[in-house]
């Protein structure tokens, strides 16, 4: 059977068999396992990366969070939202007085609005330059309600378009833990998440990390071309992240965006927000590829140098024989 071919195409069979194919399939194999422990590495390194994240940004929040237990607690909102004080009438002066002293003592500097409630939802008191409509209100009150005895964090747009997280948490009687008398409000921008915090961690070209509440609303995100106040772009994201939460896995792969995807996240029970990053394979696979093209060349140098000494080979044979 092999004597139909010519000894030069025996050859050339016989050297890819013994020494390309080889060659290939180690070089498959070193390319995948490479490609898995560096998946692997880049997902350990990444979930801590984005630990140690959430716990500067839950410090950051504490200031906020300190700032409501500052107003909850005060002499004077407490005497004035009880129900023995609800329906006399409490001048400005006298607000304005006990709120600053209040602020002298923190107010932290991405504080957009403070605004206390009662619990007839009827304003109390108010500062700041923005306005929160009813709608918004409605819904950080609600929030504040089912994460209760927690605090409740919402996604909120201004009247003016102005992207705020509201920082709330019921107000309860000192007297009387069990009465609630109000609202407590701090709406803060979220450029103190976007800007001072999640921009500033690089994880790698083509990296997104991303704040959602536990609806899958984005409350923060470190590229500004995803849209706040919304569900992510792609369903899939947060409906793979639930999923994974039930096997109490932190890190996997999947296809978001039409792309393959690492995904790391942690969720906070207490103020019920994910931190989620994104990092596209396409970066992690980005120094694989370049063992995959210098395999490449290696084996197509050695093919064409087959053909050559073969070459000469059979010429040096056809000599031999026509002498």
């Amino acid at each position: 059977m092999l004597r139909k071919f010519k000894i030069q195409h025996r050859l050339v069979g016989t050297f890819l068999i013994v020494s390309v194919i080889p060659i290939l399939f180690l070089g498959y194999n070193a390319y995948k396992l490479y490609s898995d422990s560096i998946s692997d590495k880049l997902s350990a390194s990444t979930f801590q990366a984005i630990t140690l994240v959430n716990k500067n940004m839950l410090t950051e929040l504490q200031n906020y969070q300190f700032l409501n237990g500052s107003i909850s607690t005060n002499e004077f909102v407490q005497a004035n939202l009880s129900n023995e004080r609800s329906q006399q009438v409490v001048t400005e002066t006298s607000k304005e007085s006990a709120m600053d002293a209040i602020f002298r003592t923190i107010f932290p500097s991405h504080v957009v609005t403070v605004s206390i409630y009662d619990t007839n939802h009827d304003p109390f008191y108010e500062l700041g330059y923005e306005t929160i409509s009813n709608e918004y209100l409605e819904k950080t009150i609600s929030d504040v309600n089912k994460n209760a005895p927690y605090d409740g964090l919402t996604y909120v747009r201004t009247t003016r378009s102005y992207d705020t997280i509201a920082v709330g948490r019921k107000i309860h009687a000192e007297h009387d833990s069990s009465e609630q008398i109000g609202y407590a409000f701090v709406y803060v921008s979220t450029d103190l998440f976007s800007k001072n915090i999640l921009s500033s961690v690089d994880l790698g070209t083509g990296s997104k990390l991303i704040i959602m509440g536990r609806d899958g609303t984005v409350f923060s995100s470190s590229d500004n071309e995803i849209t706040l106040g919304e569900r992510y772009s792609d369903p899939t994201l947060f409906y793979m992240i639930k999923e994974q939460q039930k096997n109490n896995r932190s890190s996997f792969s999947g296809l978001v965006n039409n792309a393959d995807q690492q995904i790391s996240y942690i969720y906070n029970e207490q103020i019920g927000w994910y931190l989620i990053s994104l990092m596209p394979y396409s970066y992690i696979n980005s120094e694989t590829s370049q063992i995959t093209l210098s395999m490449i060349v290696i084996v197509l140098m050695i093919v064409i140098t087959c053909i050559i000494i073969i070459y000469f080979m059979n010429s040096n044979f056809a000599v031999q024989n026509w002498s």
